[in-house]
C-alpha cells in the first residue's frame, strides 16, 4: 500500500523524481518515475494538477542519479520531513488515487 506520494525537483524544474513511501514493508523511500527537462516540467505540471507535493531541493535529484531506486541514508532525514509534510496534505488520497498517478508519470 503506498502511504506517500512527492515529487522533488531542482530548482530549475529540469530534473523531477517520484518518490513513494510504502509503510507496510521494510524498505525506504523509492523512487518510481524520473523526468528530465520536458518530461520534468511535464510530471511537475501533472503533480500540480493532482494536488501531489512538489518539493525543490538539488542535493536530493543529484544524488538520485538513474543508478539508484530507493533513497540512500544519507538522504533519510530530509526525505522524510518531505513526506510528513506531504502526508498531512495527502490524508484525502487513497492508495488507488496515488497509484493511478504514478501510472501517468
Amino acid at each position: 500500500m503506498i502511504t506517500n506520494l512527492i515529487i522533488v525537483s531542482d530548482t530549475t524544474s529540469q530534473n523531477a523524481i517520484a518518490i513513494i513511501y510504502e509503510a507496510n514493508t521494510n524498505l525506504p523511500p523509492r523512487i518510481v518515475a524520473r523526468g528530465i527537462n520536458s518530461d520534468a516540467i511535464d510530471m511537475i505540471n501533472l503533480a500540480k494538477d493532482h494536488d501531489i507535493e512538489i518539493f525543490y531541493n538539488n542535493d536530493i535529484t543529484v544524488i538520485c542519479n538513474d543508478e539508484i531506486m530507493y533513497i540512500p541514508s544519507n538522504l533519510y532525514e530530509p526525505v522524510a520531513d518531505m513526506m510528513a509534510y506531504a502526508s498531512s496534505k495527502n490524508r484525502n488520497k487513497s492508495d488507488e488515487d496515488l497509484k493511478i498517478f504514478i501510472t501517468k508519470i
